[in-house]
């Protein structure tokens, strides 16, 4: 995950439709102009003046979903083990 190199950055992000996380998981995102902050399925919305307020010291890094790979060489072995 990138890290932001500061708040004004982590903003510049959010403003651009990024999602961003906390070393706590915590995500965070814009929907109809506030601030969302999303962490095991609970979530609320702030303004960005009340974001700024509580956040402003946070250390925050680009969200990046999980890129699941496919062995190809293990799935074709799988599927010829049950193809017989």
């Amino acid at each position: 995950m990138k890290k932001c190199e500061d708040f004004h950055e982590a903003i510049a992000y959010l403003n651009e439709g990024e999602m961003l996380t906390t070393k706590d998981l915590d995500q965070f995102f814009i929907h109809k102009e506030r601030v969302v902050r999303r962490f095991r399925g609970s979530h609320y919305t702030l303004s960005f003046e009340d974001f700024k307020e509580l956040y402003q010291n946070t250390v925050f890094y680009l969200y990046e979903e999980a890129q699941e790979t496919v062995d190809l060489e293990k799935d074709e072995a799988y599927y010829r083990y049950y193809k017989k």
